[in-house]
């Protein structure tokens, strides 16, 4: 992947993080000001449908912050190695590749026997 489309994913993810931590802030602020005063302002499912989105909302932070470290992380890889003159080889990934499928191969056909015989 080009250094470019690293750099703009980096910065992408880290717009999205912005306005999700916005986002987390201001429910955070209703939810302390409606425990606060009292005020129950929502029925029970929509309090429900609130606390999910807000879930929702950590977790789609966790995702974005660790894929912009790890853009941010291969960035400052990339320039390293381009600054040593490492010369990287594709035949590694190639071997990644086929031990993948080789593994994910193994698992279906263990997953196709053990429902044979447990129906046998």
């Amino acid at each position: 992947m080009r250094s470019e489309t690293k750099a703009q994913i980096a910065r992408l993810s880290l717009s999205l993080l912005t306005a999700v931590v916005v986002l987390f802030l201001l429910g955070g602020l209703v939810l302390v000001l409606c425990a606060g005063l009292d005020v129950d302002l929502f029925r029970e499912t929509t309090t429900s449908f609130l606390i999910s989105c807000f879930l929702g909302l950590i977790g789609l932070a966790a995702i974005l912050v660790v894929l912009n470290l790890a853009t941010n992380v291969s960035l400052i890889a990339d320039a390293r190695i381009e600054e040593l003159k490492i010369d990287t080889s594709r035949g590694i990934s190639k071997k990644w590749v086929v031990a993948f499928f080789a593994i994910a191969l193994a698992l279906v056909g263990f997953i196709f026997a053990g429902t044979y015989l447990s129906k046998e």
